[in-house]
């Protein structure tokens, strides 16, 4: 994947894991005081297939996020308790 193509995707934190829907009402500690609870898997739309500087779609991408990731690209998170999460902050499943 391009890396322009991650422009198109509004991303606060990623975090590498296998499938996000064994998270979904689990919560998450990143840094020292930020807490989110994982709402559900994020069904992705050909929105993110659109270069956000051009419009210059590229559905490989889209295609990529369906067979490798059954249409999800993340997962939508409530904010529990607010704070500052920097490059490199620990992240705990509590």
């Amino acid at each position: 994947m391009e890396d322009h193509a991650l422009l198109g995707i509004l991303a606060v934190v990623v975090v590498p894991i296998d499938d996000g829907a064994g998270l979904a009402g689990r919560e998450l500690q990143i840094g020292e005081t930020v807490v989110v609870q994982v709402v559900k898997k994020d069904q992705r739309c050909i929105m993110i297939s659109l270069d956000p500087e051009t419009a210059v779609s590229s559905p490989q991408v889209l295609a990529r996020v369906f067979q490798n990731h059954e249409g999800c690209a993340g997962v939508y998170g409530a904010v529990l308790r607010e704070g500052i999460v920097k490059v490199g902050d620990p992240i705990y499943l509590i």
